[in-house]
């Protein structure tokens, strides 16, 4: 009997594409604030109600959220957890301010 492909398969090691969905979502967000940025109205809704800043910020947390917990899964100690979160946020935020 032939196994079934989950969700898991598509997400080991480091040829998983996440970081392409994440930069194409950033790239709408970028490209949805460039309307209201350049005076030119709003940003234009793909369907009623939803703007593609919307669904690139979507789309960009949920595989954050399959990363995070990926991390969580890798090393399930609520210390090193923390650590792990906090040192791969901190650097970036402090070097922003």
């Amino acid at each position: 009997m032939a196994r079934l492909t989950s969700l898991d398969d598509f997400t080991t090691g480091r040829d998983n594409n996440y970081n392409l969905i994440r930069f194409l979502a950033a790239l709408a967000v970028i490209w949805s604030h460039s309307f209201p940025l350049s005076g030119s109205g709003g940003d234009p809704a793909i369907v009623p109600g939803e703007t593609f800043g919307g669904f690139g910020v979507l789309v960009f947390f949920v595989p954050s959220g399959f990363l995070v917990a990926k991390s969580w899964e890798r090393n399930p100690r609520l210390l090193a957890f923390f650590l792990a979160r906090t040192l791969r946020i901190y650097p970036a935020l402090i070097a922003f301010f």
